[in-house]
């Protein structure tokens, strides 16, 4: 196998614990448009694959008509929001301090681009990202591997060469797609078992495993 000189890191439920700002920004959407709110266990499920799949499985099938505002109530109230009570998980930061020092990091998200952009500011700022790519109107949603390409053509690297780190089934189906390692982390969204499904080539239950994998 070739030598893994680059790590993109997944941010939600990966890099960051963000899962309460995730349901309190949508739930505010959801207030604003007169729409029922969601306990915040189920963004576990509706989180991680961009903010239109969310929002068109949180409003109900007869309201879809919404999406569109939704998306456009949600976005201004994020970037001020978004990091409220958000935090890297446990062993994160020692992990990427580390990391830094030899390999490429960069981070690829389905999170709005300019709110991955605020966050990864917001709650890394010593961390050295050699690119923060969230979804625009160029870059679509993971699985989808345009992210992904984007970033090895940005850093100049072989897809052969990055580990991909997520949480959920977009996460490993981009790394499958797009040719990278696939590694699947248990503390963020969704279980092991959907890791391992969706092609997750080695599981880790803690940012310090990742040690013994690169």
């Amino acid at each position: 196998m070739q030598k893994i000189t680059t790590i993109i890191f997944d941010l939600d439920g990966t890099l960051l614990d963000t899962i309460a700002d995730i349901a309190a920004c949508a739930n505010h959407t959801l207030s604003q448009l007169n729409q029922p709110t969601h306990p915040i266990n189920d963004y576990n499920q509706l989180a991680g694959q961009g903010i239109r799949y969310l929002f068109e499985n949180a409003l109900a099938p007869d309201q879809q008509y919404l999406v569109d505002k939704a998306i456009k109530i949600q976005a201004p109230y994020q970037l001020i929001h978004g990091t409220d009570q958000t935090k890297p998980f446990p062993g994160i930061l020692d992990l990427l301090h580390s990391l830094q020092k030899t390999h490429k990091l960069a981070v690829l998200s389905n999170k709005p681009h300019t709110a991955t952009i605020t966050a990864v500011a917001d709650q890394l700022p010593q961390i050295s990202f050699t690119t923060v790519q969230g979804q625009s109107e160029t870059i679509p949603p993971k699985p989808d591997p345009t992210g992904a390409h984007h970033v090895c053509q940005k850093l100049n690297i072989s897809p052969a060469e990055v580990a991909y780190l997520g949480d959920t089934a977009a996460d490993m189906q981009t790394a499958v797609n797009a040719g990278f390692l696939p590694i699947g982390v248990t503390w963020g969204f969704r279980s092991e078992k959907e890791l391992l499904d969706t092609g997750a080539k080695h599981i880790i239950h803690h940012p310090s495993e990742l040690f013994n994998l690169i």
